[in-house]
């Protein structure tokens, strides 16, 4: 099966929230089983222990898997702007795992099992209402002075304030899929300097390049970002690839942006639950960022890279999920396309004011 790439499309008023088979960008969660979501600590970023937001969700079932007649993946990321970015196995962006072996019946709507911010499992409820519910304290304390709460408890509405709360979320978008184009396109103003000198002929005309005979004095690692670049330009809306359904015999399917901060197949940790190997299961591209707001200005990440449990087992999964692997390479700053204008994240506010003092 060839690769299925992903696509935003803006939602309308048909859009059904509760329709799981639905994958989206942003929003709340809409957990498989909407009784029992996972706890805030699943979700809480390992660099800054803050709760993250959710990404993305996707709807993966595997029909050659008994146990994943439904399967969901779950993608969150830290929503500090940019500070707890590292390349390689990241800790500022998780994936969980939802699966099960036939349909559940969903009530429609949000569940009150889940905090009003995240989405996570909610314990606390606001005490004076009861109508909020919150996975921690924190999250409670953030809805009360930014979500519209302190305006909307004890008031005839319902208390949720959903309006004011979208600045916890990224936009929702749905993501639609379709199969890559098999064929590229004529690459467009590739200079001839750009062609890196270990590239054969063969090679460059499979990417459409006339070879010649001119020496060049590029680095190797030009040669994973005109592959990159080809791709991309097959369909360049494309935000994610989809390389979980692809056979075997198609070989390795994935796209590094240069040859720095790769990850070899044997550096993939097996899975923890039935000790079998973990495959990329899909790539969020760079284009995904221009979606996100200002968060996206301040996140500058080249791929994210997502292995699942090649079985997708069910021993993996830990009260009902299971958190699989995050590779994240960055742009290099020697490497074709970085952004030198990327804007500075903003200080946090004890930073602000330990230059202040300073200054007076």
């Amino acid at each position: 099966m060839p690769i299925d790439l992903g696509f935003l499309e803006p939602i309308d008023d048909t859009f059904d929230f509760s329709d799981i088979t639905l994958s989206r960008l942003g929003g709340l969660p809409q957990w498989l089983n909407p009784t029992s979501p996972p706890t805030v600590d699943r979700i809480r970023c390992g660099e800054c222990n803050q709760p993250m937001r959710q990404l993305f969700q996707m709807y993966a079932p595997d029909d050659e898997v008994e146990g994943a007649y439904e399967r969901l993946l779950h993608v969150f990321v830290c929503g500090t702007a940019g500070a707890c970015q590292r390349a390689g196995w990241t800790k500022s962006v998780k994936v969980l795992r939802a699966q099960c072996a036939e349909a559940l019946e969903r009530e429609r709507g949000e569940g009150k099992e889940s905090c009003v911010v995240c989405g996570s499992k909610a314990p606390f409820r606001c005490a004076q209402c009861s109508k909020a519910s919150y996975c921690s304290k924190e999250h409670q304390a953030l809805d009360w002075k930014e979500g519209g709460h302190k305006g909307a408890c004890n008031s005839n509405s319902d208390g949720t304030a959903t309006e004011t709360r979208q600045k916890f979320m990224f936009p929702l978008m749905e993501v639609v899929s379709d199969a890559e184009p098999t064929e590229d396109k004529p690459l467009k103003n590739v200079k001839i300097e750009e062609i890196p000198q270990t590239m054969d002929e063969s090679e460059l005309a499979q990417m459409g390049i006339k070879p010649s005979k001119e020496t060049y004095q590029k680095t190797e690692g030009d040669r994973f970002f005109l592959k990159f670049q080809r791709r991309l330009e097959r369909d360049p809306d494309q935000i994610l690839r989809y390389t979980r359904n692809v056979e075997e015999g198609e070989g390795d399917v994935t796209l590094w942006l240069s040859e720095h901060n790769r990850l070899e197949k044997k550096d993939v940790k097996n899975c923890e639950g039935c000790g079998g190997e973990r495959t990329l299961e899909l790539q969020l591209l760079p284009t995904v960022l221009s979606h996100l707001g200002e968060w996206g200005l301040y996140n500058d990440w080249g791929l994210i890279n997502i292995y699942s449990c090649d079985k997708t087992c069910e021993e993996s999964l830990k009260d009902g999920y299971a958190e699989e692997l995050v590779w994240h390479q960055e742009v290099s700053k020697e490497g074709v396309g970085y952004a030198t204008d990327k804007p500075e994240p903003p200080k946090k506010q004890a930073e602000q004011k330990e230059e202040d003092e300073d200054e007076e």
